[in-house]
């Protein structure tokens, strides 16, 4: 059965196998048409040195009735012996006996014919009539065998060789054919939500990628616009329930003021009145939320001690911090500043120092640190709670997420803080970061970028 999990092989790794795949077919069937030929021709040249020998040493018979002792010695290593009438060796070329004995020759005349001689090898063969009687001439096929199995092994080498570099060239040419679709994939990559406005060059993409790149561009037009009509309704909503709230928080503390209210009615209406209060703050992170979002934001930016940053934001909570039994500690190298709009970034680190005094324990120490990284400047808030269930790492910054519902019903919280944050670290350019802490306890970094 197929692993589900498996990933699939990238393009690249298939389009050079697919190119050495072709080549190594084309350069075996090449190949094997090579050494076809070859061995048809080693067989004809061998055929014709015998056939030559024999020939010409019935010639010589013929004419003057006796041959030289160097005819017997044919070209390229051919021997021939004469028999008589009555089959007994007249005379022979030397080493005949031992590459030819009697036994393996035809004693008959006959065509050329291929046996096994005394080694490994096989001999080529032929017997002519002559005036004598008969000519035998052999060949020893061994050179022949050891020049085709070294030209086997050329061609197999070469073939595999072949092969590699056509993997390789495919590798590379995938890689380049291939670059489109990479720089596409990183345009797209790259837009977020705030920058739903980015449109795809299609003029400069391949004609083979300009079909998907409309495509893309289109899919973002219909991004943007529900993203806008999205966050006008999120203002639009906001805006409209704040004023029916205000009324409402108005005329119960109108109620709260009359003297002769009973008991009763005066508890039902602080609970009233705590739950307007609650509401009316959700609505005001709402439209705060909506203006980080909003492209058109221009952020006052400027560049901020990092240490007075921190000590700012620790101010109003040290009261809190107190009665909880919690110490606040700041940390920051000296001289080391970041660039941004103060009252944003007070915002978000009010919100992520908010978080970590409702979940740090008693006797604990909450700590404010910034430190210069790679990507500009990090604003850490670290608390030892009792830390983020993993399942909720993934989904933190969504709007109305409570990692602990039951938790953030007591705390008064409405799942719209670690969003603020976010929103306010994308005008920023930089990104919020949210990890728990070993053995307890829960990181939250705020990354900013330089301009």
């Amino acid at each position: 059965m197929a692993d589900r999990n498996a990933r699939p092989a990238s393009l690249t790794l298939r389009l050079a196998t697919a190119y050495a795949v072709v080549a190594l077919f084309l350069m075996g069937g090449s190949s094997i048409l090579l050494y076809r030929a070859l061995a048809r021709a080693g067989w004809r040249d061998d055929a014709e040195d015998v056939q030559h020998a024999t020939r010409m040493v019935a010639r010589r018979l013929a004419e003057s009735g006796r041959v030289e002792p160097r005819d017997l010695e044919g070209d390229a290593g051919v021997r021939v012996r004469v028999l008589d009438r009555a089959g007994r060796i007249v005379i022979e070329g030397p080493g005949m006996s031992q590459m030819a004995p009697a036994s393996l020759m035809p004693a008959a005349p006959s065509g050329l014919v291929q046996r096994e001689g005394p080694g490994d090898s096989d001999l080529l063969v032929e017997a002519l009539p002559c005036a004598e009687g008969v000519v035998q001439a052999a060949k020893d096929l061994a050179p022949r065998e050891r020049l085709l199995a070294r030209y086997r092994a050329f061609l197999a080498m070469n073939a595999a060789l072949v092969a590699a570099l056509a993997a390789l060239a495919g590798w590379f040419i995938a890689r380049r054919g291939l670059a489109p679709l990479d720089r596409l994939a990183h345009a797209v990559a790259g837009i977020r939500p705030e920058y739903l406005a980015t449109r795809l060059q299609t003029a400069e993409a391949p004609r083979e990628l300009q079909a998907l790149t409309v495509s893309l561009n289109g899919t973002l037009a219909r991004l943007e616009e529900a993203f806008t009509q999205l966050g006008t309704l999120n203002a639009d909503m906001a805006h409209e329930l704040r004023t029916p709230i205000h009324a409402l928080r108005l005329e119960v503390e109108g109620l709260l003021a009359q003297r002769d209210l009973p008991d009763s009615a005066g508890e039902r209406l602080a609970s009233m009145m705590e739950t307007l209060t609650h509401l009316g703050g959700m609505i005001e992170q709402m439209l705060f939320l909506a203006r980080t979002e909003d492209p058109a934001t221009v952020l006052e930016s400027r560049s901020l001690d990092a240490t007075e940053l921190l000590a700012r934001v620790c101010a109003p909570f040290e009261p809190l911090a107190e009665e909880r039994s919690v110490a606040l500690a700041v940390e920051a190298p000296p001289g080391l500043t970041v660039t941004g709009d103060p009252t944003l970034l007070r915002r978000a680190l009010h919100n992520l120092l908010a978080n970590a005094l409702r979940h740090a324990p008693s006797g604990s120490v909450v700590r404010l640190e910034a430190h210069p990284v790679a990507e500009g400047v990090a604003l850490d808030v670290l608390d030892e709670g009792e830390g983020i269930p993993p399942e909720a790492l993934a989904r933190l910054g969504q709007r109305f997420l409570r990692p602990d519902p039951s938790r953030s019903r007591v705390s008064g919280g409405a799942g719209l803080g670690l969003a603020i944050v976010q929103g306010i670290a994308r005008l920023h350019r930089g990104r919020l970061e949210v990890a728990r802490r070993e053995p307890r306890g829960t990181a939250a970094r705020l990354l900013i970028p330089p301009t």
